[in-house]
């Protein structure tokens, strides 16, 4: 692997026959280096900054991408400070050094300037990691939440200060400044011609203070607040910017990991979830986390990535509940993920039966309205050795209908909903309900929702009750 190399060609007004013979010495090592890595497109913009004595009149700066993913294109350079008297004359491609261009920048006088080097490269990538940990009656655990930054870019940055950043990034064919003070102090910058024009970000974001201490929340600093990212003809909410407050070794072909947020007082509440089906019925185990201060978390948004939940049991170890996907939670925002299915809670929801009346013909004998009921039942055993809140959501038909029985559900427009608590081990809920569904011109006669429906033969001259199989549909 080659190294990204900076040389410094020294021109002192001499003679054009003898410009071959200048000698090149190499560059002074970076002073500094910022990385803002975008999660969503692989995507890295970097800043490198470097203190270069130059010459009066002409210098000639060479950079190398050779075994690198840097994208040429994208390649600008500007002298830092007032930069004021330096200009860049010309930019050459070398045919005897490839992967190489070379900046001609005339300087006001001797002596050393602040020089930056700002380009997109490829191959690093970040991702955000969750691990939960609960208690045995699963009533709390420790969460724990990590940054993972993978480098395959080809070139290593032995000390970079960091920022992650979430949403999508819009490229333009025009040079915009990468700082907001960049803008109104364009002839500070020295940019390469059309090839730079190709590619650059709309708006680079403002650096966000540092943090004051380890162990805190990523980002926004580590410890701080995180502020979105300012992205030209894009909503800043839909961005999230991570400020790292310690300096990162970025090395090529390793992965640094680091814990950005830790709490043992999460207190995430836990449900059984019934999948809204009369087949196959099973319970989901939902998981609920606050991102909240008063829970250990709520000091920036928690991005979405893989979580994985164990569990301790009686005696303290380890035992491994599945893994899900962790949305993302904005601070102070309640989110959900499904962790597997409770083996020890049994279900048994069935359609008993359907029963058709109160059949309306009209003149030609077809039929123009009737009534439809359905009927159901569900059981639930809970074996678990924890009582068991559960969430049990039932559709209810497109046609117009009236619920009767399910005394203890919270009856709502398009659904039912039963909220149990099951004792342990042999604890139990039943419940028995129907839908009567109101078709054509028997919605005239369709009882409001507190109302019992009227019995079977009241109404409209029908003939007698049809009983169906229960599979059989209206």
């Amino acid at each position: 692997m080659r190294p990204l190399w900076l040389a410094l060609a020294l021109g002192c007004l001499i003679p054009a026959a003898q410009a071959a013979k200048i000698e090149l010495s190499t560059v002074p090592p970076r002073e500094g280096v910022e990385v803002i890595i975008y999660r969503d497109v692989d995507l890295t913009l970097v800043r490198e900054q470097r203190t270069i004595r130059f010459h009066q009149g002409e210098n000639e700066i060479a950079f190398s991408w050779a075994d690198t993913n840097i994208d040429p294109t994208s390649v600008r350079i500007r002298i830092a400070g007032d930069g004021e008297g330096y200009a860049l004359t010309e930019t050459t491609y070398p045919p005897e050094q490839p992967n190489t261009l070379v900046w001609h920048i005339t300087a006001p006088a001797d002596g050393p300037a602040p020089l930056e080097v700002t380009y997109f490269t490829s191959g690093l990538t970040w991702s955000a990691g969750y691990t939960l940990i609960l208690n045995n009656a699963e009533t709390g655990g420790t969460f724990s939440a990590d940054f993972s930054i993978a480098n395959h870019s080809g070139e290593a940055y032995e000390s970079a200060r960091v920022s992650l950043l979430t949403g999508g990034v819009r490229l333009i064919e025009e040079v915009v400044a990468l700082e907001t003070e960049a803008a109104d102090d364009a002839p500070k910058h020295l940019a390469r011609g059309a090839m730079m024009e190709d590619m650059a970000v709309e708006a680079a974001p403002p650096a966000a203070a540092p943090g004051t201490g380890g162990g805190g929340m990523g980002g926004y600093a580590l410890g701080a607040s995180v502020d979105a990212v300012a992205i030209a003809a894009a909503s800043a909410s839909e961005h999230e910017r991570y400020n790292l407050d310690t300096d990162l070794a970025l090395l090529d072909g390793w992965v640094t990991r680091l814990r950005f947020a830790e709490t043992d007082t999460a207190e995430p509440e836990v449900i059984a979830r019934f999948g809204n089906s009369f087949s196959g019925a099973s319970a989901q185990r939902i998981i609920k986390i606050n991102n909240a201060e008063e829970y250990g978390l709520g000091t920036a948004p928690l991005p979405e990535g893989p979580i994985a939940v164990f569990k301790r049991d009686e005696t303290g170890r380890l035992v491994y509940v599945g893994q899900s996907q962790f949305p993302y939670a904005g601070t102070g925002q309640e989110v959900e993920f499904t962790a597997g299915v409770l083996q020890d809670v049994v279900i048994e929801a069935k359609h008993t039966g359907m029963l058709k009346r109160d059949f309306a013909f009209n003149d030609t004998g077809y039929v123009q309205g009737k009534v439809v009921e359905n009927d159901f039942t569900i059981e639930i055993r809970n074996r678990d050795e924890i009582a068991r809140t559960f969430e049990l959501t039932i559709p209810r038909p497109g046609a117009p209908n009236v619920v009767v029985g399910a005394p203890t559900a919270e009856i709502e427009a398009r659904l039912i909903r039963f909220e149990p608590t099951v004792e342990a081990l042999t604890g139990v809920f039943n419940t028995e309900f129907s839908f009567h569904e109101y078709h054509g011109t028997a919605v005239n006669d369709m009882p409001e929702q507190s109302a019992a429906p009227p019995p079977p033969g009241e109404g409209a001259a029908t003939p007698p009750a049809t009983m169906a199989p229960a599979e059989e549909g209206a």
